[in-house]
């Protein structure tokens, strides 16, 4: 999550560290958040490599298209991150240019990195060619963390399929262990599977209690920040 590191917010964070308890009536209402996840990056490719057998490609973030007549060959290209071997994605194989979307085919040859996502998702991609996608380190959660008891609403990126607890973990700041063990005894509810990746929507719901631990941990992250150096 990004957040904004000067003064003005270590003096907000402690005054909130001072408010936010259990027992203060101004955690009795539920405030509506929303969350973004945004993606940074493309992801990483998970498949064999039949060189070396690591199973880690880099997507290059280029189509490769090859035209025979009327009929078209389209890759993307990716990387070995062991041994920088160049591996082809099958896209398409001999179709007809014809019966291709004029702005895919246009995409095709400008090399549309969002294009090179989009395509990278699709479920006959990933079948066709034997990989799966891992989203990890690709992306970001856009939003402010809870100052009160709150419904917090996640929006998805374009592509990535992240799971809820790594959602969460960003945007409350607290370790993946803590997160499961509060979903357990009811201080966080989630609409969805903790540990399944997805790229739908879900809401969160996170009690009074759990705001206060979020609260105390970014201040003392803060105090850390802007502690004097000796």
């Amino acid at each position: 999550m990004v957040r904004p590191a000067d003064s003005a917010t270590v003096d907000r964070v402690r005054a909130l560290r001072r408010c936010a308890t259990p027992h203060s009536p101004g955690l009795a209402h539920v405030l509506p958040v929303i969350w973004h996840v945004r993606e940074t990056a493309l992801p990483i490719v998970r498949r064999r490599c039949p060189h070396c057998r690591a199973d880690a490609h880099t997507p290059t973030g280029t189509f490769r298209v090859n035209a025979n007549g009327k009929l078209l060959d389209v890759w993307i290209l990716a990387t070995c991150r062991s041994c920088g071997r160049t591996a082809k994605l099958v896209v398409h194989e001999r179709v007809r240019v014809t019966t291709l979307d004029r702005r895919r085919l246009d995409g095709y040859h400008r090399n549309d990195v969002d294009l090179v996502a989009a395509v990278l998702a699709e479920p006959g991609t990933a079948r066709r060619n034997n990989y799966r996608l891992d989203w990890d380190g690709a992306w970001e959660l856009v939003g402010e963390p809870p100052t009160s008891t709150c419904r917090v609403t996640v929006s998805p990126g374009r592509h990535a399929e992240v799971s809820p607890l790594d959602v969460l973990a960003a945007g409350l700041g607290l370790s993946r262990s803590r997160i499961t063990r509060l979903v357990k005894v009811g201080g966080i509810v989630c609409s969805a599977d903790l540990r399944r990746p997805t790229a739908s929507p879900f809401t969160v719901e996170v009690a009074a209690e759990v705001v206060a631990e979020v609260v105390d941990a970014l201040a003392a992250e803060q105090d850390d920040q802007f502690s004097p150096t000796t």
